[in-house]
């Protein structure tokens, strides 16, 4: 009787080693399941034609250095066709406009602009960032922006949302960060998913 119990008793505890090494595999192939996918979107993100271009020497390309404490952020976009009007920034950021230099030629604030040439045009903004907590969406889906730089001076303390920040910009080639600090983001969801 004695043996029996033993037996059951040895049964039980080979029944437990296997449920545990059964639950130890299962949370293994999920966690190399997770991990091949951010490795996967990892070496996508990396390896697309678009470079991304985190090195501080691209800014000197688009900002003249004398220059580049009076203006917030430099972009580059491109247009196909003569006589094209195209989207520079979400709307909803008009109101922090202060400065706004297209092509060479200062201009009023606005969020669109109509190019009489196609090719590459530089703009130059300048923002009033006093009391914006969010760049939600400043940039999402512009197929026309290739480059964006900011400036040394460009002051990111107050800003805790770049949600969709450059989601869907397509074209964009070049794209300096090495200015900005991040300290205070809450929320960089999608912001550079492109």
């Amino acid at each position: 009787m004695k043996e029996k119990i033993l037996d059951k008793s040895d049964i039980l505890d080979n029944l437990d080693n296997k449920n545990f090494l059964f639950k130890t595999k299962k949370y293994i192939i999920i966690s190399s399941i997770t991990l091949l996918s951010l490795l996967v979107t990892i070496i996508l993100f990396f390896n697309r034609s678009i470079i991304m271009n985190f090195s501080s020497n691209s800014i000197n390309k688009l900002i003249n250095k004398e220059n580049d404490i009076n203006y917030s952020f430099v972009v580059e976009y491109i247009t196909e066709s003569e006589d094209e009007t195209i989207e520079l920034i979400n709307p909803n950021f008009e109101g922090i406009i202060s400065n706004l230099i297209i092509d060479g030629e200062q201009k009023e604030a606005c969020t669109s602009y109509n190019f009489k040439s196609k090719g590459i045009h530089k703009i130059y903004f300048t923002l009033n960032l006093e009391g914006v907590t969010s760049f939600e969406q400043m940039f999402y889906r512009n197929k026309y922006l290739t480059s964006i730089s900011f400036s040394p001076s460009f002051n990111m303390e107050n800003i805790t949302n770049v949600e969709r920040w450059l989601q869907f910009c397509d074209n964009l080639l070049s794209l300096d960060l090495s200015h900005l600090n991040f300290g205070k983001i809450r929320s960089l969801r999608h912001a550079f998913s492109l």
